[in-house]
């Protein structure tokens, strides 16, 4: 499963501008942004075995990170909020800390972007 969020084009443009020195600057604080909701993810994660717990992935690339899960079934317990967990865990375990964290992943970047940009 794969939770792709798209927009803000102008900023995306605006940053595929930037002199390469604040692209490295990007790629590595969406890595870290990226492990830290991966984290918060797994932690969420409904668990019988830990298999998908353990499937979870972060992939930076340009400035664009994909933070996943790799078990075919990463979709459906995600989706499903009628389902027990017995041994605990939670639907929407991805959805839910990205929308509680946006604001602070925002900030982290563009803190990122402004350091860079102020050297």
């Amino acid at each position: 499963m794969n939770v792709k969020i798209e927009g803000l084009d102008k900023l995306n443009a605006l940053l595929k501008g930037m002199p390469g020195t604040v692209n490295n600057v990007i790629e590595k604080e969406l890595k870290i942004v990226g492990l830290d909701l991966q984290g918060k993810a797994q932690a969420l994660t409904p668990v019988d075995q830990g298999d998908l717990q353990g499937s979870a992935f972060t992939e930076v690339s340009g400035l664009e990170a994909v933070i996943g899960f790799e078990e075919i079934y990463a979709m459906y317990i995600h989706e499903g909020v009628g389902y027990r967990h017995p041994k605990g865990g939670e639907a929407k375990f991805l959805e839910k800390p990205y929308k509680e964290n946006v604001p602070k992943y925002v900030d982290m970047i563009g803190n990122a972007i402004k350091k860079a940009v102020d050297k």
